[in-house]
């Protein structure tokens, strides 16, 4: 008889964990816009395609330019994948404005970033990120710019306590 008294409790119990195990579950599987997997596709685009790129890079001392072909667009456009707004444990604050995505950290994160994602006709057509982290020893800031298929920018400036400031840039224009 006393078994019957907790079958209510049980079945309130089972719903309970039920609906608290289904809300975290459809929480986790929310994403954004997946800037790993967007530039991974482009990458495989850009090696099929092999185009010439006039390539420029440049330091706070000398510039140089080239045409070249670029045989590894992965690691060319590494930098762009290291920022993933899906990864768990990053918080990003969305603002969408029309056409575009504008994802950023709160103003209390250590590392400042904001990524900004134009689309034309529901396809992304330029991304662009800016990244600082500061901490007693450096300050790094990074921003890049990719316009799909036509050019990226990659600028990073670094200032290190005792040893100055450093700037490169690189620039690359797709034919």
């Amino acid at each position: 008889m006393k078994t019957f008294k907790f079958i209510p409790f049980l079945t309130i119990a089972a719903v309970l964990l039920y609906s608290c195990n289904t809300s975290l579950s459809s929480q986790s599987t929310t994403t954004e816009f997946d800037i790993p997997q967007f530039f991974k596709e482009e990458v495989q685009k850009l090696q099929t395609l092999n185009p010439t790129v006039t390539k420029t890079v440049s330091n706070d001392k000398s510039s140089e330019s080239k045409e070249i072909k670029i045989s590894n667009w992965e690691k060319e456009l590494a930098q762009f994948s290291t920022i993933d707004i899906n990864k768990s444990g990053t918080e990003f604050l969305k603002e969408s404005n029309g056409d575009t995505l504008i994802y950023s950290t709160p103003t209390d994160s250590k590392t400042k970033i904001t990524v900004k994602v134009i689309f034309n006709q529901k396809l992304p057509v330029e991304i662009s990120i800016y990244k600082k982290t500061q901490n007693l020893l450096f300050v790094n800031e990074e921003t890049m710019n990719y316009n799909v298929g036509n050019s990226y920018i990659l600028d990073k400036k670094q200032y290190v306590k005792g040893m100055g400031n450093n700037r490169y840039l690189i620039k690359g224009i797709i034919h």
